[in-house]
């Protein structure tokens, strides 16, 4: 499988919006055949904070998932509501 972690840090009077645009497309990430999870995750401390986790079942599955229609759309709304450009780490899975 191919891992990526994601953190964001979203402007604080952006943080509902945030959610609704990464909610639908997680929605619809999920009926990627490609895609095994995405996780969404806000800090407890610090809700403008976000974490994803998505697993795919190959770095392919990966790169077509963000020529998808639903994420380019997401990066549309999203991506003016983050403080800085989004980071990413790729992970590849040990164990289970």
């Amino acid at each position: 499988v191919y891992i990526v972690q994601v953190n964001i840090q979203v402007k604080p009077g952006s943080i509902d919006g945030f959610i609704e645009a990464t909610k639908e497309n997680a929605k619809s990430s999920l009926q990627e055949p490609g895609v095994v999870r995405f996780d969404i995750y806000q800090h407890e401390q610090d809700p403008a904070c976000f974490e994803f986790i998505e697993i795919y079942r190959t770095q392919e599955d990966a790169r077509m998932h963000r020529e998808t229609i639903h994420f380019q759309r997401w990066s549309e709304i999203a991506e003016p509501m983050m403080v800085q450009p989004r980071t990413r780490t790729i992970y590849t899975n040990i164990l289970p």
